[in-house]
């Protein structure tokens, strides 16, 4: 048997209108204009039968009063089962095609909020609170969705009102009238409730992202809060976050109850108007008992009519909220090349980084180690990894030159002893704004993804997705030479993860592992970085919460697996100084001891053979 290879096609990018919410809305309709114009014609189609069946029952009620009418009254009555059956039939059409309307919307609303989230990458908690997108990919979504959906009825109910209007007019011209001036003005009334419950719908939204953001920041501290008893503090600042959120859904609630009654009470009076003028006529004989109930049942019928209308308006209104929160999304810029510059190209040879701000020249195929202090190091390993847009650092006490930029002292020896003498770094100036080269090229104009497949850095903050562990550990792969699964495991100090685990490797991790001690996750995220295999492999604090042996060990067993591969890991603990190829210290560098120690892995023994000292 012989297999067809099957090539998958991309599906287009997709480019949004998104400088508000109405231009996106509209974007949105133009995505699928057939489905939309269909969930409207059969919107007009499901209400038709309810805008013409008190017409039909009037008619036979005319005819069924007058002697020897049965064929007529028989007519009419079938006539009124067939608009029942139609309104059945279409009700249910209604409801698939406004449902493949509504998910369309909320697919490709979804689909381009996931695209820009992973565009931005690690910018992104430098643009935008995590509750905001949590609170745009979650309930904002789905409110693009239900305005697409309540988009058929509502067309439907205005189609409906015009057929009804010219009923009345032709039965009655003074109560047609009526109703054409009435139920307008009926809905103009609901009109100034729109206005507050779309900025209260906007504070609940406000107030409801800082409560999610606060929330996933006490379940990632929640152990830490628990050590130092910080748990009654939190508890009432959280208790405080709840009682705000609940007095925001309160006001937005109240706003949406006032346009409810507001529904109901129009359009009754309405109808009240209606049904009495049509009794006065037919007490004056101008218009007929079956005339009188048709008209008492339009009535009804535009009640019905409004009411879908007041609803939609109401979707429509969350829609325009969350269609203002999505552009705010999908604005956001992440790391691009300087407006009207083409994205640099690298070149195929082993990159070598170079960061202008500290002197710092990160060799091909070297484990270098670099010793940063809190945030000065994440900022470096970022810049390393090519995000251009975090702000410099300056963290003082560097000679200036002449020009005012910094001129750190760069020499380099081999940590482990070697008389062979300082490697000098002869690296050209190079201007990219206090950012980092690779081979020459500043990474700030490289395309973000040609960049993301030669260099992966490995954040403090990492977590786990939820699935299976196997296959989220071996997700990725950037070349075909790296470890296997066993390899990367034991070189990161994680087979006593997995044997602790019911199922080992099989095990289902939710909750982004968070069943899983501190210590226990970071060895599991070592362990997919060096599955992956990197060109560039960039490692910020990887054994902070492990203890000393365990830390010696994966030092040890990362420089294996890493060798000839370029490595640079950001730590402060002297067990990884021991195994580097190339050491910087970045600011003060330890003071080297008075007498030499015992252990070859002792600090003061390792920071008297630093090999690179940059001071910034």
């Amino acid at each position: 048997m012989t297999g067809t290879a099957t090539t998958r096609t991309p599906r287009p990018a997709l480019a949004p209108d998104v400088s508000g919410p109405w231009p996106f809305l509209g974007w949105l309709a133009r995505l699928r204009p057939g489905l939309v114009a269909a969930t409207g014609g059969i919107g007009a189609l499901w209400i038709l039968p309810g805008a013409l069946l008190p017409f039909v029952i009037g008619r036979a009620i005319d005819e069924g009063i007058r002697p020897g009418s049965m064929p007529d009254l028989l007519a009419w009555s079938g006539v009124t089962l067939g608009l029942v059956v139609l309104q059945a039939v279409a009700g249910t059409s209604l409801n698939r095609a406004a449902s493949l309307s509504g998910l369309n919307a909320q697919v490709t609303t979804q689909r381009l909020v996931t695209t820009r989230v992973a565009e931005l990458g690690g910018a992104l908690p430098r643009k935008a609170r995590l509750g905001e997108v949590m609170t745009v990919g979650t309930s904002d979504v789905e409110n693009v969705g239900d305005a697409f959906e309540s988009a058929g009825r509502a067309f439907g109910s205005v189609f409906g009102f015009l057929v009804v209007s010219v009923l009345l007019l032709l039965v009655s011209p003074l109560l047609g009238i009526a109703v054409i001036v009435g139920v307008p003005l009926a809905v103009l009334a609901i009109g100034p409730l729109l206005r507050p419950l779309r900025e209260r719908n906007e504070e609940q939204r406000d107030t409801l992202d800082g409560a999610t953001a606060r929330s996933v920041d006490i379940i990632f501290g929640l152990r830490i809060l628990r050590g130092v008893g910080g748990e009654r503090k939190f508890t009432a600042q959280f208790d405080d976050l709840n009682e705000r959120v609940r007095r925001a859904g309160v006001a937005a609630g109240s706003s949406a109850a006032w346009i409810t009654a507001a529904g109901i009470l129009f359009p009754g009076l309405v109808t009240i108007a209606i049904t009495w003028l049509g009794a006065r006529l037919a007490l004056t004989g101008a218009i007929s008992p079956g005339e009188l109930f048709t008209f008492y049942g339009l009535s009804t019928f535009l009640w019905i009519a409004v009411g879908n209308v007041t609803n939609a308006v109401d979707s429509l209104s969350a829609g325009y909220v969350a269609a203002g929160r999505v552009c705010r999304l999908l604005r956001l810029e992440g790391p691009r090349p300087p407006e009207g510059a083409e994205p640099a190209a690298l070149d195929g040879a082993p990159l070598a980084l170079h960061d202008v701000q500290t002197g710092i020249t990160v060799a091909p195929g070297a484990l270098t180690v670099v010793n940063a202090p809190g945030d000065l190091g994440r900022l470096l390993g970022a810049r390393l990894a090519g995000h251009a847009d975090l702000p410099p650092e300056d963290p003082g006490g560097a000679d200036e030159g002449e020009d005012g930029t910094a001129a750190p002292d760069v020499g380099a020896t081999d940590p482990g002893g070697t008389d062979d003498g300082p490697i000098e770094h002869d690296t050209p100036p190079v201007d990219v704004g206090g950012e980092v080269s690779a081979n020459g090229v500043p990474l700030h104009g490289v395309d973000p993804a040609a960049v993301r497949r030669r260099i992966l850095r490995v954040g403090q903050n990492d977590v786990l997705f939820s699935g299976v562990l196997r296959e989220e550990l071996t997700a990725a792969r950037f070349g075909p030479d790296g470890p296997d699964f066993e390899g990367a495991v034991s070189a990161a100090g994680a087979q006593d993860v997995l044997d602790a685990l019911p199922r080992g490797a099989d095990e289902v991790v939710t909750n982004a592992g968070r069943f899983l001690s501190g210590g226990q996750r970071q060895r599991l995220v070592l362990a997919r970085a060096l599955y992956a295999a990197p060109e560039v492999l960039i490692l910020d604090e990887p054994t902070s919460a492990v203890d000393s042996p365990t830390e010696a060990a994966i030092a040890r067993a990362v420089a294996r697996t890493r060798r000839g591969r370029t490595t640079v890991v950001i730590s402060q603990s002297a067990l990884w100084w021991a195994v580097a190829d190339a050491l910087h210290h970045i600011g003060d560098p330890p003071a080297p001891p008075d007498t030499a120690p015992a252990s070859p892995t002792d600090p003061a023994a390792l920071a008297g053979r630093s090999s690179v000292e940059a001071e910034s």
